[in-house]
Parts: structure tokens; sequence; C-alpha cells
């Protein structure tokens, strides 16, 4: 499918049209995306449909905006990209990543990230594999729609690839995590019975488990430090003998930096939640 640019590219000459926006006046003079053209060309798109559609005050003028999320589909239905449009005026698209297939239905919330009374606008694309993938790309209406984290690839493989996650059976029901990429270790503790009554056959089971980590699929909102910015915790399971076998999970957090939002922190929990081992992710 040739016809998918990557993000980042498209995002560009997005916020490139929107860059001068920081008020719902000067969002209604910005001008369009033609309906079928990006840098890469004509694409195949045979209809639209809008997902998302909601009016609210973005830029703290009392006026409320009308804000409006369409997907771009393909004729096999396929979404190609997404747009987001003010009071009728696209802003900016944003594309189908190339490695990470998105499903055309996305949600969109409103939350004020930077405590300063005016909402940052949230879109979660979810993916329509098992894993339950989802993505979040953040803008601030107020600063020119200008994007504070672009989590496109919910898989986070890293620089260490397929390979960034170890697992090993260490014996007693637990077995040995590592994450390559962050140096996180820890130890995740089960029943040693958990996959079967006779023990041998239950640690049998246990020696089979590798490194699946699924894709993110949650995220949390959360003030660490009660001083009205807000946190952004990513979800990803952590899986055992099967897909639907969680045992345990790993939260990635990130905080806003400089005008984005970066990762600082991963933690291992086990599956309810509860943290076992952590590590700062430095400039990471």
């Amino acid at each position: 499918m040739t016809w998918r640019t990557p993000m980042a590219s498209v995002l560009a000459a997005g916020m490139f049209a929107a860059s001068a926006l920081g008020t719902a006046a000067a969002a209604a003079d910005s001008p369009p995306i033609a309906l079928s053209t990006s840098e890469g060309g004509t694409l195949p798109i045979a209809a639209t449909e809008k997902v998302y559609a909601e009016s609210a005050d973005l830029y703290g003028e009392v006026a409320r905006t009308g804000i409006a999320l369409y997907a771009d589909l393909a004729a096999t239905r396929e979404p190609i990209r997404w747009r987001l449009a003010a009071d009728g005026r696209t802003l900016f698209a944003m594309m189908q990543p190339e490695d990470a297939l998105y499903g055309k239905d996305a949600e969109v919330k409103l939350a004020d990230l930077t405590g300063d009374g005016l909402p940052e606008v949230l879109i979660y694309r979810n993916g329509i594999g098992s894993g339950g993938a989802q993505g979040l790309s953040v803008y601030r209406p107020a600063d020119g729609w200008k994007p504070l984290l672009e989590l496109v690839d919910p898989r986070l493989k890293g620089s260490a690839g397929k390979d960034r996650y170890a697992v090993s059976y260490l014996g007693g029901g637990e077995l040995a995590f590592e994450d390559k990429t962050t140096k996180l270790k820890g130890t995740i503790k089960l029943d040693v019975r958990r996959y079967d009554e006779d023990q041998a056959k239950s640690e049998a089971a246990f020696r089979k488990i590798e490194a699946w980590v699924d894709p993110v699929s949650g995220y949390g909102l959360g003030d660490d430090e009660g001083d009205g910015v807000l946190e952004i915790t990513a979800v990803q399971r952590v899986i055992g003998v099967s897909h639907p076998d969680t045992i345990a999970r790993i939260e990635t957090k990130y905080k806003l930096k400089d005008g984005a939002y970066v990762q600082v922190a991963e933690t291992l929990c086990d599956a309810e939640g509860h943290p076992l081992q952590a590590v700062e992710i430095p400039g990471y």
C-alpha cells in the first residue's frame, strides 16, 4: 500500500498550515488540506466518515469551537488517514502508520494536561488486532495545535527491536523479566500451580513462557507532583502461556518537559498493577 506516508512528515505539513493558530478566529482562516492529496500525491480515498464531533472552549475566549475528526477510507474500508477540523477547517492529517494498522474509529477526549485551565485534545486510535493496541496523539490548541505527544507505534519496541524483552523461569513460580532497552529487571511471582494442579505439569508450562509483551492497550492520567501538570502512563500486558493469560504489566510514564511529553520511567507491575520494580529513563 504505497499511499501510506510517515506520520511525522504529514504532521509537519499539517502543522505548518496550522502554525499561526492561536485563537478560534485564526483557525477559521486556515486553509484546509485538499480532500485527496498529501505530500505523496493523490490518495485513493473512496469515502469519508465523521468519527467524532464536539464543541468546546479551546482558546479561553468563551466562544465554543466545533471540532471534528474524519476518517478517509479506501475502497476496502481501511482508513488511509484521519483529519482533524475546527469550525469546518481541516487543521492537519494523521496518516495510517506503515507498521501499525488502526481501525477507522477513534476516540477524542479533552483534558487540561498543562494546568493552565485550557484543554488539550487527546486522540486515541485503536488497533484491529487481538493485542488491543492503542496509539495516542496529544495536541495543544492554545499553542497553535502544537503536538505534545505522538505515540504512533504502541508496540514501544525501542532500540532493541523484537528482542527487547527477555523472560526466564527461575523455579518456584518465579519468572525473571528484563527490558534490555531501559535495563529494567524484576521478578514476577506467580502461584506454582497456576497452570495445573500437578505442580510438575504447571512448572513445565512455566518453562515454555517466552518474552511476549503486548502493545500499549491503555493510558492513565495522573498528577504525581500535585502541580496541575498531568503525567501520562502507557500500559502494556506481559503475556504468559497464552494471549488471555496476563502475568504482569509494564507501565511507561511520560512527563511534560520543554513543551513535549517524554519517557521518564518504566515500572514492572504484577497483573493487578502493583509495582514490582522501576527504573528511571534519563534522556531516553
